[in-house]
């Protein structure tokens, strides 16, 4: 009995009070127990009776030091506190009932109360050391979902697919200055006109037309195996790896990828459900500029200690907006460069031609443009498929320096179909080439003087 009152109180230190040190008093009841429990052994025989009333006497304080550290804890509103106090007091009251009783023989009987009550108590103990553990449970199973939550929400800001190509196991284990150098195929879009049909429409309206056209482009993306990197108002930027380990695909390539995801974006708009959906007038002919290209680039974290952000850098990039701009001057709803065509394994499948070489601002390299006409109105994609060597030759004429006969050439294709503006612009370089002497250097390759 003599240990039983150190032990319990360790119980309730650790079960109320667990990250605070015991007191100096606490400390000195807990060494003489202690003490006299083992001096009970080894003292001689006419000395035990003396230390087990000096050992009673010292619990009889000690139980008072317990309960009011329990009517402190009481009132301070430690859960469970008011019931282990009221089953220390039960225990009392009925502990003092038995020893009048047996003095006082206040019933005709005796019968000790206090080994029922007592064994209440212990399984009150015990009902209160599950339920703690059933909370605990509970509240490791809410904090688990939250910090789910936490993990799924930062997934919505940094893709799972940009983490595994850091090679980092968990958005924990990003750090600022990560970074990995990889060969990708990018893909860049936007809406052509999107202010003019902000006008038509209420701001809040916006934002949800805005939502649901990305929220469908994103979806079409990551089913193709890729991911959204970046998005800026209507534009969007994503990446293709030629791996994803989410993704089973026959022959995976990552330029393939690209332009069926380009496609079915295409196909989307076309079909106009989300313009009907948020009553955008008809006349408003929604449309978007896709520009892909494949090339090396680098994927890393920027930011400071209280703001990290990821980002990707490099000339394939900015290649790839040029292109998704120039979608506007060739009037082609997808635009790659010869670095994506040279991976194609779909080139017989798909409607490509070539449009273009050209060197883009900030290059030393020219790039080769072609247009995916694969989504276009049947009309106008029978008139691409069809006049392809033609356009061909009318290139290589003009690349030749023979504007005469490619000028022949771009008349027929633009009387044939007035709506294909690649007529029209090579008509007007014919003409301006032509009213001056030929460059000695001509080699046929446009230079844009804008980025």
């Amino acid at each position: 009995m003599t240990l039983i009152l150190p032990f319990f109180y360790y119980f309730l230190k650790d079960y109320f009070y667990r990250k605070e040190r015991s007191s100096v008093i606490s400390n000195f009841f807990m060494v003489l127990l202690i003490g006299l429990f083992f001096a009970i052994f080894i003292s001689p025989f006419p000395w035990v009776q003396v230390v087990l009333k000096i050992s009673q006497i010292v619990m009889v304080f000690f139980l008072i030091y317990i309960l009011s550290f329990l009517i402190q804890a009481a009132r301070k509103k430690k859960q469970d506190s008011g019931k282990i106090l009221t089953g220390i007091f039960i225990c009392i009251v009925f502990g003092i009932w038995d020893l009048l009783n047996s003095i006082f023989k206040i019933l005709e009987f005796h019968y000790s109360f206090f080994p029922i009550v007592y064994l209440f108590f212990v399984v009150t103990i015990i009902n209160i050391l599950i339920s703690k553990y059933v909370r605990l449970y509970k509240d490791m199973e809410l904090i688990n979902e939250e910090l789910s939550n936490q993990k799924n929400a930062f997934y919505r800001f940094v893709p799972v697919d940009f983490i595994r190509i850091l090679n980092k196991e968990s958005p924990i284990s990003i750090s600022i200055g990560d970074n990995k150098e990889k060969s990708m195929t990018i893909l860049s879009s936007d809406i052509r006109n999107f202010t003019n049909i902000l006008e038509t429409i209420p701001s809040n309206q916006a934002i949800a037309f805005l939502n649901s056209y990305l929220s469908e482009m994103e979806k079409i993306v990551y089913e193709a195996a890729g991911f959204v990197d970046q998005y800026s108002g209507d534009a969007l930027l994503a990446l293709f790896a030629d791996y994803n380990e989410r993704v089973e695909k026959e022959n995976f390539n990552s330029a393939d990828n690209a332009v069926e995801a380009a496609l079915k974006m295409t196909s989307v708009v076309r079909s106009k459900r989300i313009q009907k959906s948020f009553s955008i007038p008809s006349e408003w002919n929604l449309e978007i500029g896709i520009g892909i290209n494949t090339g090396s680039l680098i994927l890393g974290t920027v930011g400071s200690e209280r703001r990290i952000d990821t980002n990707v850098v490099g000339d394939a990039i900015r290649l790839t907006s040029k292109l998704q701009s120039l979608t506007y001057l060739y009037q082609g709803r997808i635009l790659i460069s010869h670095h994506t065509y040279l991976r194609l394994h779909r080139m017989s499948e798909i409607g490509i031609r070539m449009i273009d070489s050209a060197f883009v601002k900030g290059r030393s390299q020219p790039v080769d443009i072609y247009e995916v006409f694969e989504s276009d109105p049947e009309e106008m994609k029978e008139f691409k498929l069809r006049t392809l060597d033609l356009l061909s030759q009318g290139i290589f004429e003009y690349r030749s320096g023979k504007f005469g006969e490619a000028t022949k050439i771009f008349k027929q294709l633009y009387h044939e179909e007035p709506r294909d503006n690649l007529s029209k612009i090579y008509l007007k370089r014919c003409k301006l080439y032509s009213s001056k002497p030929l460059e000695k250097n001509w080699d046929g390759i446009f230079r844009f003087q804008t980025k």
